[in-house]
Parts: structure tokens; C-alpha cells; sequence
């Protein structure tokens, strides 16, 4: 049987209570597939969607703003939870040798030979006067 109270919610969102918190995939169907699921369904794929939201110790995220163009950086590390069966599917799906990471990893070592360059020019002039 349902509850009464859950009557009342919307259809575009499952019933938040403490056993059922709202998260972003509900917050994306529309209210004709959200009702079509069952309590006990929306609760599996609550938990299924919810299941990894530990964050990991290291999560940098920034926008890179240049001139007509914004670009994004992640940088994301910590220990490994991915089973040997998703690492290699994320491998095949994201290969790490593409033309757009070898520019990356290029430009990347490009400016940190400028910016030691300078740095070290720097220090050096302090140095000697």
C-alpha cells in the first residue's frame, strides 16, 4: 500500500524522506517515466545512482578562461575502487594516446620549461645584484 503523504509530493520527484532522498537522475525524467516506476524500483535505482558518492582526496576542478573560448580542467586522484572489468572498458572508451592529450601533454611541458626559464632568470638577477 502507499502512503498517503506520498500523494501529495510531485510527480517529478520520489518521495523524500530519509529513506529515499531525491538525486539528479530523478531530477531529469520526465514525470510520465518517474511515475512509472514503483516504490521498491525507485528506491533500487536510488541506490544504484547514489552508490559512489565518496569523493576522492584530491579534486581539482577550474575554468580556463581565454579570449572567445573557455575551457575546463579536472584533475581527480585517490585510491582505486573501479573493478578490473570497468578499467578496461574505461581504457578502450577513453584511450589515453589521442592527438588531444599528446597537444596537452606538449603544452603543458612547453610552459613549464618557460615558466623555470623565467624563474630561474629571475633568480638569477637577484642573485647577483
Amino acid at each position: 500500500m502507499s502512503d498517503p503523504s506520498e500523494a501529495a509530493l510531485p510527480a517529478t520527484a520520489p518521495p523524500a524522506g530519509p529513506q529515499q532522498p531525491q538525486n539528479w537522475l530523478f531530477a531529469k525524467l520526465s514525470a510520465a517515466t518517474l511515475g512509472s516506476f514503483t516504490e521498491e524500483q525507485k528506491r533500487a535505482i536510488h541506490g544504484a545512482v547514489s552508490e559512489s558518492t565518496t569523493r576522492p582526496p584530491v579534486n581539482i576542478r577550474m575554468t580556463i578562461p581565454l579570449p572567445g573560448r573557455r575551457f575546463y580542467l579536472t584533475i581527480l586522484s585517490g585510491q582505486e575502487q573501479r573493478g578490473h572489468e570497468r578499467r578496461r572498458h574505461e581504457r578502450r572508451r577513453h584511450p589515453l594516446r589521442t592527438a588531444a592529450n599528446v597537444f596537452f601533454i606538449f603544452g603543458f611541458a612547453v610552459a613549464f620549461y618557460i615558466f623555470a626559464v623565467m624563474a630561474l632568470a629571475l633568480f638569477s638577477a637577484v642573485v647577483e645584484i
